[in-house]
C-alpha cells in the first residue's frame, strides 16, 4: 500500500507504458516497484472472479489500482521490457569494464618474464620430484 502512494495513477501509467513514451514522469524506480508488487497469476484470477461479484469502485485502493493494470494483459511484459531498457546501459558498462580488466590481466600474464620463470621453476621442480620417470 505504501508503494502505491509513490506510483503514478494507473491511467497515466498504462498510457506511458503502452505508448512507449520516455518523456513521462514514470521512472525506473516506479517500474521496479511495480514489478515487485505486481499480482501473481493466482491473484489476477481471484481479482477477475471478484469482478463478477462486486463493483471495483467498492474495493480497496490496492485492488482498484491493480484492477486497472491487469485489464491490459501485456502490461507486465512491457514493465519487464522498460526495466531492461533502463538498466541495460549500466549492465553493458559493467561487462565492458570487466572485459577490459580481464584483457589487461591476460596481457600482463602473457608478457610477464617473471611469470614464465616461475612456471619454468615449477616444471623443473616437478621433473626433479618425478625423478626422470614417466610414472611420477
Amino acid at each position: 500500500m505504501i508503494a502505491l502512494n509513490k506510483l503514478p495513477n494507473p491511467e497515466n501509467l498504462i498510457k506511458a507504458i503502452t505508448d512507449c513514451n520516455e518523456s513521462t514522469p514514470v521512472t525506473v524506480d516506479h517500474y521496479n516497484a511495480l514489478l515487485r508488487i505486481y499480482p501473481s497469476i493466482d491473484d489476477i484470477k481471484n481479482l477477475s472472479a471478484e469482478i463478477e461479484k462486486t463493483e471495483p469502485d467498492d474495493w480497496e485502493k490496492a485492488e482498484r489500482y491493480f484492477y486497472h493494470l491487469v485489464k491490459h494483459w501485456t502490461i507486465k511484459n512491457r514493465l519487464v521490457l522498460w526495466q531492461f531498457e533502463f538498466e541495460f546501459p549500466e549492465k553493458r558498462d559493467l561487462v565492458k569494464n570487466t572485459l577490459k580488466n580481464f584483457e589487461a590481466a591476460f596481457n600482463e600474464i602473457r608478457n610477464s618474464v617473471y611469470f614464465k620463470k616461475i612456471l619454468g621453476f615449477i616444471l623443473a621442480l616437478g621433473n626433479i620430484l618425478n625423478g626422470g620417470t614417466t610414472k611420477g
